[in-house]
């Protein structure tokens, strides 16, 4: 009798145990799958600021190319539209700046972000987003070149 109460102790211990870790699992991925939809949401916040600054800057190129190409502009007039344009340049660089790839991912989970380890995934998503600021940096860089071709011409 001793011995038939052992094996079932023992097989309610491993019952248990089971039960136990599955549940452990459970919660992890459950966790896990939760950080990485809000880094999601992080990553798509970001991209949704660089999406805005770039139709700025499509609306800035525009504005530029019909205005400086347009022959019933003075030279003054158009002086000043370079002018303008390059402060609005130079505005969406700071505002492109103001994107910090770990702060939208990591911090659309916690505003504690020292204590976070970075899992591979959301390393993935900052670089990125760190992509796609750098395109768009790019892009601006090319903007500020014409605006200078431009300027060098009315001289």
């Amino acid at each position: 009798m001793h011995e038939k109460e052992t094996k079932i102790l023992i097989s309610c211990i491993g019952i248990l145990t089971i039960i136990s870790a599955t549940t452990y699992y459970v919660i992890q991925n459950d966790r896990q799958m939760k950080r990485r939809k809000r880094a999601r949401l992080g990553q798509k916040e970001a991209y949704l600021l660089l999406q805005q600054i770039k139709r700025d800057q499509q609306k800035i190129q525009t504005d530029l190319s019909n205005n400086i190409n347009n022959e019933d502009i003075d030279k003054k007039k158009k002086e000043y539209i370079l002018a303008q344009s390059n402060e609005l340049l130079l505005q969406l660089l700071e505002r492109i700046d103001a994107i910090r790839p770990k702060d939208a991912i990591l911090l659309s989970q916690n505003n504690e972000q020292e204590d976070i380890v970075t899992t591979i995934f959301e390393e993935e998503l900052m670089q990125q987003v760190k992509d796609r600021k750098k395109r768009i940096i790019q892009s601006i860089q090319i903007d500020f070149d014409r605006v200078d071709e431009y300027k060098q011409k009315l001289v």
